[in-house]
């Protein structure tokens, strides 16, 4: 078994695999934000998205909630208005992690026990 230290993690190779172990620290005080502002980024975004041509093959979206970046009360409707923003402009199947496992017949990172 190979490990190698990273910030808040470290990796393993089992089996022929590697896998990224995360040990958040911890959670920090989620920031104050208001629906204006919110919306402003979304847009902003999708702007510098239509202004650059952008054509992506895959969109990764991360909601950070559980580490407080996202407040808590928040990450639903970001999530909604981002992807309802992005349909716009993109075709797109939503696929959430737990379905991607699922369907490739991989292992979850939660179900891997450490050794550490």
């Amino acid at each position: 078994m190979i490990g190698i230290a990273a910030r808040n993690g470290y990796t393993q190779q089992r089996d022929e695999q590697y896998y990224y172990i995360y040990r958040p620290g911890p959670v920090r005080k989620s920031p104050t934000l208001n629906p204006e502002e919110i919306t402003q980024r979304i847009e902003s975004f999708i702007d510098w998205l239509q202004t650059n041509n952008i054509q992506p093959a895959l969109i990764d979206i991360c909601r950070s909630r559980f580490s407080g970046f996202t407040p808590a009360e928040h990450w639903k409707s970001i999530e909604e208005h981002l992807v309802q923003r992005l349909r716009k402009l993109f075709p797109i199947t939503l696929k959430y992690l737990d379905e991607l496992i699922e369907e490739e017949g991989l292992t979850r990172l939660s179900d891997i026990q450490s050794d550490t």
